[in-house]
């Protein structure tokens, strides 16, 4: 692959990236989110006499539902809808992001509006690899170094979001860690509530009369 020259790598994507990835030594070729993600926009006007549901996304990347509004008490009037198309939407907090407020919306939370404070994309990757690998300890120190400003509130553009670069293996290995990833999740996820639902007395330890 190094041999070849400038004009033939350019025709051919798969060998410039295989050389890429040799060069640097990496075990998967490091792509910026802008050639992969595509930002969703559906905005509407909110109707006062409608209801709605507004999501949010917690520190942890968990998108939830927020709350149920009719139109009158939702503060901002543009909001973006998302619709039930059967993709998968990737979203995150501009003012959460550096604490690792990204993630992937359920199927049942479509539908579904936010403000623009709560940018959405769509991908042909895998969105729960991708809202996982964001999530991680090493993107998130990533996305603190690039918001160091100084304000407290500093919200983070779509521009600066987009030219983060992650590792982006093949489809078949993107499911597996996600397999994986949510594998671990749920036995976590299990522990506490068995150690939440668990109740411990002071007669779970003596015998009554010693």
């Amino acid at each position: 692959v190094s041999n070849m020259d400038e004009k033939t790598l350019s025709q051919y994507k798969e060998f410039a990236n295989l050389l890429s990835i040799l060069k640097s030594k990496q075990k998967y070729l490091f792509i910026k989110l802008k050639g992969i993600l595509h930002e969703y926009q559906n905005f509407i006007k909110i109707e006062d006499d409608k209801r709605y549901k507004l999501l949010t996304v917690s520190n942890n990347g968990e998108v939830s539902l927020r709350s149920v509004l009719y139109g009158k008490d939702v503060a901002t009037k543009r909001q973006n809808e998302i619709v039930d198309d059967g993709s998968e939407y990737l979203i995150y907090s501009r003012l959460g992001l550096h604490t690792g407020a990204i993630g992937y919306i359920p199927f049942g939370l479509v539908d579904s509006i936010v403000s623009t404070d709560f940018p959405i994309f769509k991908s042909l990757e895998n969105i729960r690899y991708l809202a996982y690998i964001l999530q991680s300890k090493i993107f998130v120190d990533k996305i603190i170094e690039k918001n160091l400003t100084g304000a407290a509130q500093q919200r983070f553009h779509q521009n600066d979001f987009l030219d983060i670069e992650i590792p982006l293996p093949n489809s078949e290995e993107q499911a597996s860690i996600v397999t994986q990833i949510e594998k671990h999740k749920a036995i976590i996820e299990g522990i506490d509530k068995i150690l939440l639902n668990w109740s411990i007395t002071e007669s779970d330890f003596f015998i009554d009369g010693i």
